[in-house]
């Protein structure tokens, strides 16, 4: 424990509430709204995409911890065969 250290879910709450202050998702409800945690690993996503430094960003000590942060959102699809013939299959 440190005097300035702040309760767990603090950062994530006030996110939470200030994007429900500046309405910033009117359309989404819920857990559909973007947490601070899913706002900020994009953010260290697309600095590295554009090529700056992502952990300069983030501020961690490690380039390991910074890729943790942003290696959820590149997704990869791969086609499959699945052996059936779907209605909406365009292969």
């Amino acid at each position: 424990m440190h005097w300035t250290q702040i309760e767990a879910q603090y950062v994530s709450r006030e996110f939470l509430n200030a994007s429900r202050a500046a309405n910033a998702y009117p359309e989404l409800n819920g857990r559909q709204l973007p947490s601070f945690h899913e706002i900020r690993a994009l953010s260290i996503h697309l600095h590295k995409k554009a090529g700056k430094s992502a952990q300069t960003l983030a501020g961690y000590a490690t380039e390991k911890m910074t890729e943790i942060y942003a290696s959820s959102h590149e997704l990869i699809w791969n086609d499959a065969d699945v052996g059936i013939d779907l209605p909406f299959n365009t292969a």
